[in-house]
């Protein structure tokens, strides 16, 4: 079985946890 979850709801629970995640947005070239 396959379960999609929800980004946000990971985040949210990620974050209630372990606190504000930096989230950086880099390009490999």
């Amino acid at each position: 079985c396959e379960h999609m979850m929800d980004t946000e709801g990971i985040i949210a629970a990620y974050t209630t946890y372990y606190g504000p995640i930096p989230i950086r947005h880099q390009r490999a070239s």
